[in-house]
């Protein structure tokens, strides 16, 4: 079945969002830290298990990796994006990860301009500013004005712009030798692929590595060594059910419908491509607040909400003028 890459998006984003949703019910029983390392796990074998049954190719011999400096920089981009993310939420809170690491348009703009020369017209430029102005009157009452938090969550932000421009590039490695990446464009899923592959000895680096240097009695090595970071109990038969579902449905699928979409990206529409996340920044938290009553929906969030939605649509609209134009 044949699916448009908007379509694609939108998919990606609605699955994206369900995150707090599966979420919840595991973190009485594994960390934030834990829930990441397992989700990565779960994810690399659930995209290789849906996307080499779908092109029908060897899961362990038939990869679609060119290694070109493009996919590793684009792959490394996605094991830190998850770690700084998840940094950033044991650190300072939801907010601050949610918030920073969605200011990828802005660093995206910043490599545009660098690599590719390439100016944000006014249009772009004012929807980054109302998107992000947006985002953060959404998350306002949770954010965390702590240094080192809002340095992972920018961290975050620049690694995303970073998996997102890599894109760009890495369907011009061409064609692979085993015949799996026909133009390169599956390029773009062995990316995403390879950067959940690294990301889990990025997160036990992350968790386990300070555990050797810190001291209990230190407010850090009290915090790092808690619970808030590693739970030191084996995981129940519920939770793995949930982080299964939280792997295959909020992950795999998502992760794996985003590469494809990234197919049509070039550098003339990729900022609206980095504009997608900011989405489910929003929505999240609406689905939990609706579904679960964890966050109350005020008029400054609603505020916030619809103008990360009004920014999303007028960059859509303009760019589709602008390809109808030329």
């Amino acid at each position: 079945m044949n699916i448009k890459p908007i379509h694609e998006v939108l998919i990606g984003v609605f699955l994206f969002s369900l995150a707090g949703i599966l979420v919840g019910p595991i973190k009485s029983e594994l960390s934030i830290a834990q829930i990441a390392l397992i989700r990565s796990v779960l994810v690399v074998i659930f995209m290789r298990m849906i996307y080499f049954v779908q092109v029908r190719k060897n899961p362990f011999r038939d990869l679609p990796f060119s290694f070109s400096p493009w996919q590793i920089g684009g792959a490394i981009c996605r094991a830190l994006n998850n770690v700084f993310f998840f940094a950033a939420i044991i650190i300072a809170g939801t907010a601050n990860g949610y918030l920073f690491c969605n200011s990828a348009p802005i660093y995206l703009a910043f490599y545009q301009f660098f690599y590719d020369k390439r100016r944000p017209n006014i249009i772009e430029v004012l929807t980054i500013l109302i998107n992000f102005f947006g985002l953060s009157l959404f998350w306002f009452r949770g954010l965390d004005s702590g240094l080192f938090g809002i340095a992972m969550g920018v961290c975050g932000g620049v690694t995303f712009a970073g998996l997102i421009f890599s894109h760009t590039k890495v369907s011009k490695d061409g064609p692979a030798k085993n015949g799996l990446a026909k133009n390169g464009e599956e390029y773009k899923v062995g990316t995403v692929l390879l950067g959940n592959m690294i990301a889990v000895p990025a997160i036990l680096i992350l968790v386990f590595l300070p555990r050797l240097f810190l001291d209990s009695s230190s407010y850090l090595g009290s915090f790092w060594l808690s619970d808030v970071v590693w739970v030191n109990q084996f995981p129940s038969a519920k939770a793995w059910l949930l982080m299964a579902v939280l792997s295959l449905v909020q992950s795999a699928i998502p992760e794996l419908l985003w590469a494809r979409s990234m197919n049509k990206v070039n550098k003339e529409n990729i900022l609206l491509a980095s504009f997608a996340p900011t989405l489910v920044a929003v929505l999240a938290p609406t689905w939990t607040a609706l579904l679960l009553g964890e966050r109350f929906l005020d008029a400054t969030t609603i505020v916030g909400a619809l103008l990360v939605h009004l920014a999303v649509v007028v960059l859509f609209y303009y760019q589709k003028k602008s390809q109808i134009k030329k």
